[in-house]
Formats: structure tokens, C-alpha cells, sequence
């Protein structure tokens, strides 16, 4: 039987125990979950130990005996179902895991596996435990070799070896072995442990327009509108503090923040943040967790910051009165959190509990705990008794918040070099900084005397603010005895020139004057405004406030932006408010992270078009591509522009390691995973189209010519052999062959082979013609060789073939032969055949005249003349174009290979005399074939009915 736990993927977290028998399967389904979100399960002795089992599923999680056999009969470990989306990981279900013991265990013989051991570094937490399978629960580890490093410790119980480093250095041989209840043992191979001097950090931060970053995690008392906003007015101004900078959430156990610290780490710079962790231990439900268990969440929230690279700034767990009890275990919680900074050993229950002192971690001190003074009488400015410090035993009252900010501000103060407002630079209020100018105030509510350029403005209808300038340029505004509640606004339009994603901030230094009557803060509006204010109670603490606006982007363009300081006072309040200084600065641009991605196809071939074209996201445009590592095979190249690899390849070779790596506007690098290029030869030709004889019923004396046929993969040239009924004709090997005197009745073929970079393919044979006739009386019908005059054409085959020797121009030439009035004839193309058809008598062999007046020929893709008409198709070498002539009606006809269509038109057939193009502008009474070539050029003139291949149209007659 399988136990099957139904969760689903995107509810809130609950806990669940689940018990099972031994070996009895266990299954995990999970509904509703997201295409792009995994589901991670991790089992483990207790919730501070590491993993002794993870796996990673989709839509369901099946555990078998092997896989639960990490859990030893009868005991109890912990689980927890975790939801993995975009890297980042949320708790969805969490419990305990019992194993119950059968009547008859099996037990498998103990064995011990190394597991994952990570690298450790000189103040950084390290863990790591072996995995232990079989065997007979309860076990004991022990060392048999070696020496851990210094700050580590070996847990007998559970095999892990804990603590935090203290010296550099390199261990070696280290061999641990395990002990069950059977006195059954195994031993681990010798492993060594590297300890590396941590990564130095400057301390103090100095203070830069985007440095350092202040981040803030915790459950309610860092949540609700008073420490933590007292603390803002107090040294916020020295910290950037992103949008989600406050983390803490009210009523969070310590588990539940330990659960939520990723979102916290994915903002941690190294180097430059400090998370300001809050009070934890507040929430526990009575029993719900031990002090061993709080205070190793406690301890794993601090480690986690740490090894991110982040200062920790931790407010102990705060005391309480005795109306909840547990009032020792508090006191603990309290002295816990002091021993990560000063190292030390706090008890509790009995045991003692043993903490090394952390690098970059700041306790704060919030002082003894006295239970001898309670309630008013422990108030006082010299004798504050931090139990009174939460007056309704939940969160810091104006008192308690005050005193707990003044503490937190001294450590953060502390961390930080110099101050922003000497570090901005450019400030883009320029000569407005201080408030200089004046004008009469205009707005309602609004009385005296205002600065130039700022826009002075309240709420609340029955308050008036006084204004005035005073002798340093500052904005003096008081109420007197405000009618209700009221906020007044001090705002002023800036040259910002900011693009979508730029953040701008706003700090503002203010006085204020009679706080405790009424004043209930201030707030800074940028792109997005600062928390809601507190009660007046939380007030004065200091006179001099300065407030940082929260670092948000620009959600468009915008070359002017408006930045507004905000004072708030509740209704009777009387208060003076001296605005000194104010500054705006450019923070930064916030990019998403630069990514390259897309799946290079591995191989390609000599001769085919390759292309592979990545996918960019994030960064900053425009972006600029290279090849980080390896080459590209010849014939292909990068675009340095778009990052496409493209071309056709020139030679096989397998071209290793390449890396293709983009680079964005900000300098920010992203490459694809190395890979292989393998470029194949090219497949020899495959013939499609056999060759053909011309004319199939040759006459002795006559050359016949064959076609090359058709082949794929890109010939770059043919080879030909001639046969006599199958017997093969020592040299005659060209494209062409003039049967002898005496050849008669023989049968005539032909082979054809083609060859590319690949190589030779086979042969392809000619259907036979038929026998050879005797020498018959056809005359032939050549091309007009006495017009040539020199002109660069050589004549051959009784002048029927005509070549363009010349190297650089076009030559043209006439039939000999005039025709009648419907005359048929065939001219056999090569590559560098520029047009065939008619001309009259003025057609020389170097100059054509007038199109559709003198002459009119099919290029292969249009008839010319004297307009272009389309037929459709193209000729290419080994083709036969047929031309029918009709000069009574004046009109041609053309196609090639006996097939297709005349003139590309299913409509025209120049046996009716329909369709047909239009020639009827050659007037002369005597019209000739006609050619035209081009260098290298060489055509066939095919009139008599010998050397006719194809059928004449009825009605028509060849030119002999």
C-alpha cells in the first residue's frame, strides 16, 4: 500500500505530520502547480541540520524504501515541500516524518556515502553530514583519522561535523566512521577539508549615492510604523534602501522568517548591504518550538546574510513582563543573539550552549533586563528598563521606540564613513538646496514668505502654516494649534533627463521645533513616496531629522520630475519646522540580469546554408557580441551586431570550444555554454534528371550533343563518355560526338557523371538513340558565320554552334537560313546564353538594334519586344528552347524541353494561333534565328528536321 499527501502549489504554507510503516512507500501529489515552478523535498534530522535526503519533482514525489531508508526505524525526522520558481524558493508545506517500527525490520548492512562537501571559509558557518543507509538505529560517528579544523566540531550523534572556521588552512586525511547498534561499522575514504581566508570587506562603508543598502527582515517590530520609522529619520539618509528594502512581516515566527530569508539575499550586494534583522522568537505559539529549535533558526537566519556577503545588524529577541511566562527562555533568546558578536556560551534548561563569535555581525544592545522595576516607575531618561519597553506586551510604545531606534542608529552610524549629503555629486537642485529665494506665498493656508522655485501647499482646510526665510536661506513653517490634521508639502520640479528604469533619490534635512506637541514625521515623495507616518508619540528622539526617499525606478522617460518633502502634524499640534538642506541625485540604472540563450545546431555541411541566431534578455542595449572562446569553421561568420553565426561552410572540420559571448552598453558579460561545430563534407551529386541525346536520330557526319541532366548538391563539373552499342569510345569524353562515316545503324549513348567538393558521383546513362542513319540530304541550317567578320565568335558542327570567346562583352548572331511564314526551330542553351530569338537583316554579330522593331528574344524570363513580357520560367544549361514563328499573324511562341506551357500561359498554342507576343514591329520581309551571348556563351541552332528533338507544331515547318 502507498500513502499518497495531496499539496498544492500555489497555496500558503501549512504543516502536516505524516507517519508511515516501515518500507511503506510514500507519495507526494501536487495539483495546480505552474509550468515553469518545480517542486523540491528535503528530509533531514532536525530543521538546523543539513539534508540527508533532496530531490526535485514536477507534478508528483514517490519515495520507494530505498529512498526512505535515510530514516531509521521508529524515527522522527523533518520534511519540507519547497516551491523553486525563477531560482527562488518558498516554503509550501512543512512537518515531521515518522517511521514506525515493523515486527520484523530488515536490516540492510550499514554503509556510509560522502554526500556533498562544500568549501569553508574563516568566519562562515560550515556544515556538512555523511549519509548513512542500513544498518540499526541509533548510530555513533567517530573520527579514526585526521583532524578537523580549527572552530569545527564532529556531532557524535548525527555524523555532522559543524562550526565556524578559524584559521586558514588545509586539513587532510580526515576519515570518519559510523557505528550502529549491532557494533556494525563503515568507514568514509579519507577526505580533506580547505578552510580560505574570507573575502576583506572595508569597514566603515563609505557612503555613495547607491551605497551602502539597507535592508530590514524581522517579524512585527520592525513591521509597524514606529522603531523602524523613528530609526529612518534618524540615519535612513545614509542608506539606499530599495523598493522591498522592509522584509519584515507581523506575527512571523522565527521559522517562518528563517523560511522567507531568500527574498532578502536576492538583494544582498557583497560588500555593501546590511540587513537590519529584527526581533525574532515573538510569535511562538506555546510549544510550538524549543529554545534549541528557536535558536538555530535564529542562527541560520544570521548565516545566511553573512555568507551572502551582508553586515548583520541584530536587535535581540525583546524581554517581556511575566504575563506570558517563559521569561527565562527570552533571557536567553536575548543572550544568544550577543554571543554571535562577543562568542561566549549561553544556558538554558540545563544545557549549555556553546557560539562562535561571527566576522561582520553587530548585536545591539538594548541593555539588562531588571525584573525588580516595572511598569511607570522604570521610565527615565537615565533608567530605562527595557522590560517596560512594550506597553501593551506586543510592540515598542513612543518610549520603547525611541529608545530602541537611538540603539539600532548607534550601531548603523558606526558602519558608515562620511555622510551623504558631502558625497552626492552632481546635485541637481543646485543653488535650491537651501532653499534660497523668496516670494510671497500664494497657496491657500499658506501665509508669508516662501523660497523661489519650491511649491509650498497644505492639507486640511482649517490648519494655516506661517512661513518665512531665515538668515541661512532655510524654510522656517509653523503651525499654531492646527485645526485637524494636517500635511504640508514643500515640492520642486527637477532636470532629471531620465530614462525608463534610472532612480533618482531625494534626502531633506529639517529641523523640528516643539516635536512633542503633535508632530507625527516626515515623508518624501519620488517616484513612489516613503512609509505612512506614526503617532506623535513616537517623537521628538532628536531635533534634527534628515529622510531618504526609497529607491524606485522611473516607470518611463521623463526629462522633468517633481520631488516632494512632507511634514505631517496631527489636529492641536504647535510645532516649528526649519527646512536647511535638500539634495537629488542620480542613484542608478536598474537592469535585469544579462542573459544569452538558444541551442547552436552541432553540425552542418559543406556547401548548405548554416545559421544560428541567440535570444538576449536584460542588460543594456545596444549589446555587441564576440567569440570568447574557440573559432568558427570556414565560411561562416559572426555578426558582431546581432550575434547570428551564419554562412555556408567551405571545408569539413570540427571547430571545438566555441563560446559565444555577448557584451551589453554596461559593460555586463553573458556566453552560451561552449560547443562543438562539426562541419561534414558534402554529399556527391545524386542525379534527378537523366541526360539526354541531341538529336536522338542522329545521321553520320552529324555532332550530337548531350545534356548534362539534372543533379543535386551543387555540381561544380561534369565528365562524359561515349558508347557504340555498349562499346565504350577511347577519347571521346567531351560534352559532344560526330558519328564517322560508316557508323550506321550503330545505337548511340552517353554517360554522364557530376562532381562537387565531395567528390565524383556515378554514372548516369542516355536513353539509346536510334541507329545511326546513313549521310541523308538534309542541308544543314548554321548560324551566319560571314557576319561574324572577327568579331569573337568561333563557329563549329557545320557552323551550327556558336561560342563567345570574348572575356568581357556580349556578341549576338543570326541564322543564315530566312524563314517562311510559320517556321519552327530549337536552340540548345548553356549558362551564358543571354536571349534567344528573331532578328531581321540588320543584326550583326556585335550590335543589336532596335527591340521590336529589329529584333525580339526570350531572355529565360521574358520576351523582349520593345516591352517585357513575362512567360515564366528560365532556361539553364542543357536546355532546349522551341520557338514557333508566325509572321502573318506577327506573333511568337516560346518553351523548352517539349514540355510546359508556350509563352507560360496554358491559354496560347501557336497551332490555333492563340495568345502568342506580339512581333509584328519586325517589318523587314527577311527574319533570322537570332542569339545573344554572353562571354563564354555557347548555343546549338537546331532547324532542320534532322536535328529537330521535339514534336514541330502542326502547321509549321522546320527552316531547311
Amino acid at each position: 500500500m502507498i500513502q499518497t499527501v495531496r499539496i498544492r502549489a500555489q497555496s500558503p504554507w501549512k504543516q502536516k505530520d505524516i507517519a508511515l510503516f516501515h518500507q511503506e512507500p510514500l507519495s507526494f501529489e501536487i495539483s495546480d502547480r505552474a509550468s515553469d515552478q518545480l517542486i523540491v523535498l528535503t528530509i533531514g534530522p532536525d530543521s538546523a541540520a543539513a539534508p540527508v535526503y533532496e530531490t526535485v519533482g514536477e507534478d508528483a514525489i514517490v519515495l520507494d524504501a530505498a529512498a526512505l531508508s535515510v530514516i531509521p526505524e521508529g524515527a522522527t525526522y523533518h520534511y519540507n515541500i519547497w516551491s523553486q520558481r525563477s531560482g527562488q524558493l518558498s516554503l509550501l508545506q512543512r512537518g515531521k516524518l515518522f517511521v514506525r517500527r515493523s515486527i520484523a525490520p530488515s536490516v540492510l548492512p550499514v554503509t556510509l556515502s560522502a554526500g556533498t562537501l562544500s568549501s569553508a571559509t574563516v568566519g562562515t558557518p560550515f556544515s556538512y553530514a555523511p549519509i548513512v543507509i542500513g544498518g540499526t538505529a541509533p548510530y555513533s560517528f567517530d573520527l579514526v583519522a585526521g583532524d578537523l579544523p580549527a572552530g569545527l566540531a564532529l556531532n557524535p550523534a548525527t555524523g555532522q561535523i559543524y562550526g565556524v572556521p578559524s584559521v586558514a588552512g588545509l586539513s587532510i586525511g580526515i576519515s570518519l566512521r559510523v557505528t550502529d547498534t549491532a557494533n556494525a561499522t563503515a568507514t568514509l575514504p579519507a577526505f580533506d577539508i580547505m578552510v580560505e581566508d574570507p573575502v576583506s570587506m572595508p569597514d566603515p562603508i563609505a557612503v555613495t549615492a547607491d551605497a551602502p543598502l539597507l535592508l530590514i527582515d524581522g517579524d512585527s517590530i520592525m513591521d509597524y510604523n514606529a522603531t523602524r520609522l523613528v530609526l529612518e529619520h534618524y540615519v535612513g539618509h545614509q542608506f539606499r534602501k530599495p523598493q522591498d528594502y522592509n522584509q519584515a512581516r507581523a506575527g512571523d515566527t522565527t521559522q517562518q522568517i528563517l523560511d522567507g530569508t531568500q527574498a532578502v539575499v536576492d538583494q544582498i550586494e557583497s560588500g555593501r548591504t546590511v540587513v537590519l534583522v529584527g526581533p525574532t522568537g515573538a510569535n511562538q505559539a506555546t510549544g510550538s518550538s524549543t529554545f534549541a529549535e528557536m535558536s538555530a533558526q535564529q542562527q541560520q537566519i544570521y548565516d545566511t546574510y553573512l555568507a551572502a556577503g551582508a553586515i548583520v545588524v541584530a536587535v535581540p529577541t525583546l524581554p517581556e513582563t511575566d504575563i506570558f511566562g517563559g521569561l527565562d527562555e527570552k533571557d536567553a533568546l536575548l543572550a544568544w543573539v550577543y554571543a554571535h558578536e562577543t562568542g561566549g556560551s549561553v544556558s538554558y534548561g540545563g544545557t549549555g550552549y556553546a557560539v562562535t563569535p561571527r566576522t561582520r555581525f553587530y548585536a545591539v544592545d538594548i541593555g539588562t533586563p531588571d525584573r525588580g522595576q516595572v511598569g511607570a516607575a522604570a521610565y527615565g531618561p537615565a533608567d530605562f528598563n527595557p522590560y517596560t519597553m512594550k506597553n501593551d506586551q506586543t510592540h515598542p510604545n513612543g518610549e520603547g521606540s525611541r529608545y530602541l531606534a537611538e540603539r539600532i542608529a548607534a550601531v548603523l552610524d558606526g558602519l558608515v564613513s562620511s555622510e551623504i549629503f558631502a558625497e552626492v555629486s552632481p546635485n541637481l537642485l543646485g543653488s535650491d538646496m537651501t532653499f534660497g529665494g523668496v516670494v510671497t506665498a500664494t497657496r491657500p493656508g499658506i501665509t508669508g514668505d516662501v523660497p523661489s522655485g519650491w511649491d509650498v501647499s497644505r492639507s486640511g482646510s482649517a490648519t494655516t502654516w506661517v512661513c518665512s526665510k531665515d538668515g541661512n536661506d532655510n524654510l522656517v513653517a509653523s503651525v499654531t494649534g492646527a485645526g485637524n490634521n494636517s500635511t504640508l508639502s514643500v515640492a520642486i520640479d527637477v532636470q532629471v533627463n531620465g530614462g525608463m528604469g534610472d532612480v533618482f533619490d531625494m534626502v531633506a534635512e529639517v529641523d523640528v521645533i516643539g516635536a512633542e506637541n503633535g508632530f507625527r514625521g516626515l515623508r518624501i515623495i519620488a517616484e513612489e513616496g516613503t512609509d505612512s507616518q506614526g503617532d506623535a508619540d513616537f517623537y521628538p528622539g532628536r531635533s534634527t531629522l534628515s529622510l531618504r526617499s526609497v529607491s524606485a525606478p522611473l516607470m518611463t522617460a521623463e526629462a522633468t520630475k517633481t520631488f516632494t518633502i512632507q511634514a505631517l502634524v496631527e489636529t492641536g499640534a504647535t510645532v516649528s519646522l526649519v527646512f536647511k538642506r535638500a539634495a537629488v541625485f542620480f542613484v542608478e540604472t536598474l537592469v535585469t540580469d544579462l542573459l544569452i540563450s538558444g541551442t547552436p545546431t552541432l553540425n552542418a555541411q559543406v556547401g548548405a546554408a548554416y545559421s544560428f541566431v541567440p535570444t538576449v534578455n536584460g542588460g543594456q542595449t545596444p549589446y555587441s557580441f564576440d567569440l570568447a572562446g574557440g573559432s568558427l569553421p570556414d565560411g561562416l561568420s559572426l555578426s558582431t551586431a546581432t550575434g547570428a553565426i551564419t554562412g555556408t561552410p567551405t571545408a569539413p572540420r570540427t571547430a571545438a570550444g566555441i563560446i559565444l559571448r555577448v557584451t551589453d552598453f554596461g559593460g555586463r558579460m553573458a556566453s552560451l555554454p561552449a560547443f562543438d561545430l562539426t562541419v561534414a563534407s558534402m554529399p556527391v551529386p545524386v542525379n534527378t534528371g537523366v541526360p539526354v541525346l541531341n538529336p536522338t536520330a542522329p545521321t553520320e557526319g552529324e555532332t550530337v550533343s548531350v545534356t548534362t541532366g539534372s543533379w543535386t548538391n551543387a555540381p561544380t563539373g561534369y565528365a562524359y563518355r561515349w558508347y557504340y552499342n555498349g562499346v565504350l569510345q577511347a577519347g571521346e569524353i567531351g560534352a559532344s560526338h560526330t558519328p564517322q562515316t560508316g557508323s550506321a545503324n550503330t545505337v548511340l549513348t552517353a554517360e554522364v557523371r557530376a562532381e562537387n567538393t565531395g567528390g565524383w558521383s556515378d554514372w548516369s546513362v542516355t536513353a539509346p538513340s536510334d541507329p545511326v542513319a546513313e549521310s541523308s540530304s538534309f542541308t544543314p541550317v548554321p548560324w551566319d558565320a560571314q557576319i561574324a567578320n572577327g568579331q569573337d565568335l568561333a563557329f563549329s558542327d557545320g557552323d551550327r554552334t556558336v561560342n563567345n570567346t570574348h572575356s568581357n562583352n556580349n556578341r549576338h548572331c543570326r541564322g543564315v537560313q530566312p524563314m517562311g511564314n510559320k517556321v519552327y526551330f530549337e536552340i540548345a542553351t548553356t549558362f551564358d546564353v543571354r536571349g534567344v530569338g528573331i532578328a531581321d537583316e540588320t543584326m550583326t554579330a556585335f550590335q543589336t538594334k532596335t527591340l521590336g522593331v529589329n529584333c525580339a528574344y526570350w531572355t529565360g524570363t521574358g520576351i523582349l519586344n520593345g516591352s517585357t513580357n513575362n512567360v515564366g520560367g528560365s532556361y539553364d544549361d542543357g536546355d532546349v528552347v522551341q520557338v514557333a514563328v508566325d509572321r502573318t499573324l506577327g506573333l511568337i511562341w516560346v518553351r523548352k524541353n517539349g514540355t510546359g506551357e508556350w509563352n507560360g500561359d496554358p491559354a496560347d498554342d501557336p497551332v490555333t494561333g492563340a495568345g502568342g507576343i506580339d512581333v509584328s514591329g519586325i517589318t523587314s520581309p527577311t527574319v533570322f534565328p537570332m542569339v545573344s551571348l554572353k562571354p563564354g556563351g555557347i548555343t546549338t541552332l537546331q532547324g532542320s528536321p534532322d536535328r529537330i528533338i521535339y514534336a514541330v507544331p502542326a502547321g509549321f515547318t522546320t527552316l531547311p
